[in-house]
């Protein structure tokens, strides 16, 4: 049960979110940081990992190299991180804490993290928004089955 709901938020979050590697995302702008000579390709000596001057992040003892138990560990880490986030994010959408999204509860908490103003509809500026929700302009999170009577029983 655990690992549907890990599973079933995951593909949530994957399918609400967008990239910034199109072409006049985060992508554009790093290939042309690195791109020194401007000529529309980065060589060898104009590569730069990202992260500049810091090594590798599955560095974890800061000595500039990487073991496998080093990455095991990181992994292990990483993987942990998701499943939290996976599951707060699953349990703001189980708006009746039955430990089940359904339809209409994934549809109520994607609407109600959209309408940024809350006035139960969406603009056009509301749906221009990278990612269609996450934080709003007052930096607060949306879509909180707590933040908003609208979305039922509380």
């Amino acid at each position: 049960m655990k690992f549907r709901k890990i599973a079933l938020a995951t593909m949530l979050l994957a399918i609400s979110s967008t990239s910034l590697a199109g072409p006049n995302g985060q992508g554009k702008r790093m290939f042309d940081r690195m791109d020194a000579d401007g000529d529309s390709y980065i060589s060898f000596n104009e590569f730069k990992q990202p992260g500049k001057n810091r090594g590798p992040r599955a560095d974890l003892d800061g000595n500039g190299e990487v073991t496998q138990a080093e990455v095991a560990q990181h992994v292990a880490e990483k993987n942990a991180e998701m499943a939290e986030k996976a599951n707060r994010r699953f349990e703001k959408m189980d708006l009746n804490e039955d430990g089940v999204v359904t339809k209409d509860e994934a549809r109520e908490t994607a609407f109600y993290r959209l309408d940024q103003n809350q006035d139960g509809f969406l603009s056009p500026e509301e749906l221009k928004r990278p990612g269609f929700g996450g934080k709003g302009r007052d930096g607060k999170g949306r879509g909180d089955k707590r933040h908003d009577d609208r979305l039922g029983e509380q």
